[in-house]
């Protein structure tokens, strides 16, 4: 079981990414900042592509996946510091959990993989984990209330939103690795996403561009450490698709929720209602585990 011991790397990575992701996302500009990350990532990886470009492989549909990875990484990463930036991490992390439900479902339609009872039953799980997440906010006398809640509050809106692209995304990587190779995926698809971003920021805010993304090069420290973290559970996220299904690989991604929750009540102090976002947290978690099973 190979596979669970990356998953579960996989995750660990993916939470530290979170934890700095808050810490610039409360300073920066999220566009600038998405475009920053993947800059920076380009040149970290550039050297790999030197070295291993005789193992590439690009053939038309790694090209018009990498193009879609691109523009998916692109707009979810946005989405994704926006919901940050007006969130806590420890509220707003916790509900990509809920992405297996999307996997499942975009891998049962796209690539035939049927899920078992057990993974329904993790479905079900995650879906009443995310309302225990929510439940202090409110009276008792409004028990419905925080179900509605997922889709008021704006910043639980906007990672619903990401969950649902990490979703299609994690499909469509299973897609281009099936078609190609684990470095091909890792390597390339950064240069799709600065691509498209550069171009819209530069139409966006034309003579603004270069001392917009002059601000957030401040932090290219946390940026690059950022960007290694990334780097290295990407790797072992697209190496363990070659192990397995997809969703398997994608509930155990999402364990990331309860390091992120831990590591957020320690690093930003984030305390109030810390019960019931680590029971909704342990719910979700282990209806994403029901999911591997």
């Amino acid at each position: 079981m190979v596979w669970c011991i990356t998953g579960i790397l996989t995750a660990f990575f993916f939470s530290l990414t979170h934890i700095i992701s808050k810490y610039i996302a409360d300073r920066t500009d999220p566009f600038y900042l998405s475009n920053t990350v993947w800059m920076l990532y380009s040149i970290i990886v550039f050297p790999f592509v030197i070295i291993f470009w005789p193992e590439l492989v690009i053939n038309i549909k790694v090209f018009f996946g990498l193009i879609l990875i691109g523009i998916i990484s692109f707009s979810t990463q946005v989405i994704f510091f926006k919901s940050l930036k007006q969130g806590t991490v420890s509220k707003t992390v916790p509900l990509l959990s809920i992405t297996p439900l999307f996997t499942l479902i975009i891998a049962l339609l796209w690539l035939k993989e049927f899920p078992k009872l057990t993974g329904v039953s993790g479905i079900i799980l995650i879906v009443f984990g995310t309302y225990i997440l929510n439940i202090n906010h409110f009276r008792r006398d409004q028990f419905f209330e925080p179900l509605f809640a997922i889709f008021k509050v704006n910043a639980y809106r906007l990672m619903l939103m990401v969950a649902l692209a990490y979703g299609f995304g994690s499909v469509l990587d299973k897609f281009v690795v099936n078609h190609s190779n684990v470095i091909s995926r890792v390597f390339i698809f950064s240069y799709f996403s600065v691509f498209f971003n550069t171009v819209y920021l530069i139409l966006k805010d034309k003579k603004d561009f270069f001392y917009k993304t002059k601000h957030v090069l401040r932090f290219w420290k946390t940026i690059l450490l950022f960007d290694i973290f990334y780097l290295l559970m990407l790797l072992l996220q697209m190496y363990s698709l070659t192990l397995t299904h997809t969703a398997y690989v994608i509930s155990l991604k999402r364990t990331a929720a309860l390091f992120s929750v831990i590591m957020a009540y320690f690093i930003f102090g984030e305390k109030k209602y810390i019960w019931s976002t680590l029971s909704g947290t342990f719910l979700m978690v282990i209806g994403a585990v029901f999911i591997m099973l």
